[in-house]
Formats: structure tokens, sequence, C-alpha cells
């Protein structure tokens, strides 16, 4: 139990990480009104309106910058990663006669009665 807590600990941990490297990122990008915005997003990320205008203000930004826009591209692949990856499907269960069946995406679904 303490190793899936270790895990889930160190998996936030890296989110967290690369969470904050993406938004420096494009922070980096931004300024005036445009860092407004995007904190503001921050704020209320559901706003489909912010979402709108940041996207607007970004796009051109990052074609004009093709580097930093393939680091934060290979950031955000790394984030899914996190959440989509083989160590998310971990499950304790303690007793005898438990069956536990459990999947994943893209993954087999093994039965095992040990």
């Amino acid at each position: 139990m303490k190793g899936a807590e270790k895990l889930t600990e160190k998996s936030a941990e890296h989110a967290f990480e690369n969470r904050s490297k993406i938004v420096e990122k494009v922070k980096g990008l931004l300024v005036g009104e445009e860092l407004t915005m995007l904190n503001l997003l921050e704020e209320d990320p559901k706003n489909e309106f912010l979402q709108g205008k940041v996207k607007d203000v970004l796009k051109p930004k990052l074609e004009e910058n093709p580097k930093t826009a393939e680091e934060i591209n290979e950031l955000i692949i790394k984030q899914k990663q996190l959440f989509e990856g083989e160590t998310k499907n971990f499950n304790y269960q303690d007793g005898e006669t438990n069956i536990n069946i459990q999947g994943n995406q893209n993954s087999p679904i093994n039965f095992n009665k040990d």
C-alpha cells in the first residue's frame, strides 16, 4: 500500500512539474494584456471566451517560435503519458478469495488467481 502511495505521489509531482514548465514556456511568449488573459484563464479554465482569446493570441506566437512550440508539444505529450501510462493501472486488494478484474485502454485484461 505504501508503494502505491509513493507511486501516486511521484506521478503527481511529475505532473505538476510538467504543467509548470508548460505554463512557464507559454508565459514566455506573451506580454502585457496577453499575460493578463492567460492568468485569468488559469483562474477560470472552463471560460470558453478566454480560451478563444488566448488561443487566438498564442497561435501566431507559436508559429513564430517553432522551437518553443516543439518544446511545449513534448511537455504536453509527457503530461498526457503520465495520466495514460501503465502505472495508472494499479489496484491493491487484500484478502484470500477476492477476484479483481481491471483493464486499461490498450492493455490486456489478465485473470490471475494466486
